[in-house]
């Protein structure tokens, strides 16, 4: 996509899971052995990236609910153990979901035993903000 337009009677050539050709379907013509699928009527666009998702464990299967509509990368917006598991499993295939970025470990979150040693110097302020002096 350059710019903010359609573009008409294209073919589009994937082979091992990634676009290597996009052309005129009067001038690119797939190679004998390819599985044809029609756009007709329809349209092709980028995947789309959901930036601020929240799964939980039990959750994962709404993962292929991102798929279905599109959307094929993901960031999760907190970090545990089990969400390394499940980035893990979705790379081998083992359950359906998309590309799944994630954050670092998030401090005392869910019974978390992570614990944050902050420097003396921090204090909170009266609004609860953290100020270092």
């Amino acid at each position: 996509m350059d710019s903010e337009r359609i573009v008409e009677n294209q073919t589009v050539i994937i082979r091992n899971g990634s676009i290597t050709a996009i052309g005129s379907s009067d001038d690119l013509i797939p190679p004998q052995d390819s599985q044809v699928v029609s756009g007709a009527g329809k349209y092709l666009i980028p995947g789309l990236f959901d930036m601020h998702i929240h799964i939980e464990q039990g959750r994962e299967r709404s993962l292929a609910l991102y798929i279905a509509n599109g959307v094929t990368s993901v960031r999760n917006m907190s970090g545990s153990p089990w969400h390394l598991e499940l980035s893990r499993r979705i790379k081998i295939n083992e359950i359906k979901g998309q590309s799944f970025l994630l954050p670092a470990p998030t401090p005392l979150e869910h019974g978390s035993k992570i614990l944050l040693k902050l420097p003396k110097s921090l204090l909170w302020n009266k609004k609860r903000r953290a100020t270092i002096q």
